[in-house]
This record gives C-alpha cells, sequence and structure tokens, in this order.
C-alpha cells in the first residue's frame, strides 16, 4: 500500500464504494423522472408496449414532438383492454418502474421490471399492474419524432436486434428490450 501515492489511497476506496453502489441505484443510469404533458400509449403486440410522451417544454405548451419514449416487453401476453390511448397524463419513471397517471380518468398503468437487485416495486392501489416482464428501455433525444408519426408505426422489414422487436415510425427505429 506504500507505493501507492497518498491521493489515490484517499481516492479509491470511494470509486469502489461508488462502482459497487451502481447496481442498488437501477445501475447508476437512471434517475427518477417525473414527466407532465400528451403521452401516446400503443400495444404494438401481444407482448409489447410503446409509451410516448410530449411534455412541456420549459414551461411552453407541448409542441406535438416526442421527448420521451419507454418500450416495455413482456414475457406473456399483456393484459391491456385498449390498444392504444393518446390523451393529458403524468409519468413517472424509475428504470424499472413505468406508472402512467391519465389526467381526468381513474385508469392508472404500472409497468415493472423486477430484480434481484432493486427491492420489489410495490403495486399502486388501483393500476393495472404488468409485471411478467423481460424488459424495459427508456430513450430520449429524438429529432423530428412527431407523436403523430406513431400512427405509420410497423413492424422493421431490417432488424438487427433480437427477431421481431423492430418496429419503425416515419423512418424512427425503435429496438424493443428482446
Amino acid at each position: 500500500m506504500k507505493d501507492i501515492p497518498l491521493i489515490a489511497r484517499l481516492f479509491l476506496p470511494l470509486l469502489f464504494a461508488t462502482v459497487s453502489l451502481a447496481p442498488l441505484a437501477g445501475g447508476g443510469a437512471t434517475t427518477s423522472l417525473y414527466l407532465d404533458g400528451t403521452a401516446v400509449i400503443k400495444v404494438v403486440d401481444n407482448q409489447r408496449v410503446l409509451v410516448a410522451i410530449d411534455t412541456g417544454n420549459e414551461g411552453h405548451a407541448p409542441d406535438g414532438l416526442i421527448d420521451h419514449v419507454f418500450m416495455f416487453t413482456g414475457k406473456t401476453r399483456l393484459p391491456l383492454r385498449t390498444r392504444e390511448f393518446k390523451g393529458p397524463a403524468h409519468l413517472q419513471f424509475d428504470g424499472n418502474c413505468l406508472v402512467v397517471f391519465w389526467k381526468g380518468r381513474k385508469e392508472l398503468l404500472q409497468f415493472v421490471v423486477e430484480n434481484e437487485v432493486v427491492p420489489m416495486v410495490p403495486t399502486r392501489p388501483g393500476a393495472t399492474r404488468i409485471d411478467d416482464a423481460i424488459g424495459l428501455s427508456h430513450f430520449t433525444g429524438f429529432r423530428g419524432f412527431k407523436l403523430t408519426d406513431l400512427n405509420q408505426l410497423r413492424r422493421s422489414m431490417t432488424c438487427d436486434h433480437v427477431a421481431g422487436s423492430c418496429y419503425e415510425a416515419n423512418g424512427h427505429s425503435l429496438q424493443f428490450p428482446a
């Protein structure tokens, strides 16, 4: 230990502590998000659902462009009665759970991916909970991707991912987890 410079002896334990705690924080890359705006939910096949939201930008009204896309893949057939919904919503996301609150309605959807590292997410009262999951992805940073582009959502003819998991909407590529 004497051969290691003093600064390294001070900071290495902090580095290892940060790395070892990262999985406890949902992989270290995801922070909790609270989003309000116009959301679209599309059940794209028996196991996959897409949730997109156009949020208010810096206090301005939503502009019709997608700010966040969440893609959920279940292990079994999704128990959703409605294949599509669009309207004002509040979304909460923490990396392992996406909750969709429809404003002015009592419907509440909860998409959960359970794992051994993160404690089990409790079911929200009155929620339709879907937790027989393969994965939940979150994407942001699209350019020119409109909510109305989702009307053209279809399975992609070219896919370098798991067969059946690639979709596209008006030139925007979407790859679902598995």
